[in-house]
């Protein structure tokens, strides 16, 4: 984390290990923001468009 830029955004899925406490507290504790992707979004996943 420390050559990452200042207010970093995160952007994640849903998996379990995304998911832990401590991964959250230490990412805001630096200033980066975190963002959840929707459970399901199959507009954000271009082979799911027929």
């Amino acid at each position: 984390m420390p050559k990452l830029k200042e207010k970093s955004v995160f952007i994640m899925d849903n998996a379990t290990l995304h998911k832990g406490k401590t991964l959250q507290e230490l990412l805001q504790k630096v200033g980066h923001y975190l963002v959840w992707l929707p459970k399901y979004s199959p507009d954000l996943n271009p082979s799911k468009k027929m």
